[in-house]
């Protein structure tokens, strides 16, 4: 009975893919699923209208209000309120008649910085330069109107080749973003915890409010995982992840990482994840 339930399963969601792929989203016609994660999907999809490929991403399934659509909509939101290159830009936003929401942003050609780090190892320190300026100047647009990220991470950097320009970088993923400013709403219950658990701030898993520091020190994680090929702190158990975290500083860099790294530098990627967000 499970074998066969499980089949059935595996049957319907072929199925469904197969449907999507054929069909054709308002003005958008579906071409091939570029990803996936919790209840939303990430699709290259053709514009009929403006003649451009773009990236679609679809949450199907839910209604008006709820938890998931709440998040794609201030997702959206924050992209449409910034406009440096280094920023996706968000195209377009809508729900089918059956129920399926969706929004259109560019569609990048390259990959992300984890994909990158697994497949060449640790970035030289001149082009990880390149892409962290980029990064910073985008989040710093953000944190000017009062946005915090809450989910900086390698998966959320991608390093695009853009008008003939390679190692162009490109900051995604604003689905749980915060806004500092009054009348946000909140959508996260006590006790929830945003944001993903290797490069996640102390002061978080505390479940304290996220502020510009909490995406420092986010982003110095990022930076140490692009420069050694690491984790700042490795455990496959969460709650040790967390407990790592909160107890002390990752290894130094000086010796995690397979190339010289200046002084200096290192000294700003610990300082970033600093305990205390005041020494940040």
């Amino acid at each position: 009975a499970a074998v066969l339930g499980a089949l059935f399963l595996w049957l319907a969601w072929q199925l469904r893919r197969e449907a999507l792929e054929m069909r054709n989203v308002g003005r958008y016609k579906l071409e091939r699923r570029l990803g996936q994660g919790g209840m939303a999907e990430v699709w290259a999809a053709y514009d009929r209208t403006l003649k451009q490929r773009v990236a679609l991403k679809t949450i199907s399934g839910q209604r008006p209000g709820s938890l998931a659509i709440a998040r794609l909509e201030r997702e959206v939101r924050a992209l449409a309120e910034l406009s440096h290159p280094n920023t996706v830009r968000v195209f377009d936003y809508g729900v089918t008649d059956d129920g399926l929401w969706y929004y259109a942003m560019e569609l990048l050609r390259g990959q992300n910085l984890r994909e990158l780090v697994e497949r060449e190892g640790p970035i030289s320190i001149p082009r990880l330069l390149r892409i962290a300026h980029q990064v910073l100047r985008a989040l710093g647009e953000a944190h000017r109107k009062g946005i915090i990220h809450r989910d900086i991470k390698p998966d959320n950097v991608f390093v695009a080749e853009l008008g003939g320009e390679r190692d162009v970088a490109k900051l995604l993923d604003f689905g749980i973003a915060k806004a500092t400013v009054d009348g946000e709403v909140n959508l996260t219950g006590t006790g929830w915890v945003a944001g993903t658990p290797a490069y996640m701030p102390p002061e978080i898993i505390r479940g304290r409010p996220a502020d510009v520091c909490s995406d420092i020190y986010s982003f110095g994680a990022t930076l140490y995982f692009a420069l050694t090929a690491k984790l700042p702190f490795n455990s496959e158990d969460e709650q040790a992840m967390f407990d790592a975290h909160l107890r002390g500083p990752p290894p130094h860099l000086s010796g995690a990482s397979p190339q010289p790294i200046p002084a200096a530098l290192a000294n700003i990627v610990h300082r970033c994840m600093a305990k205390d967000p005041k020494d940040r």
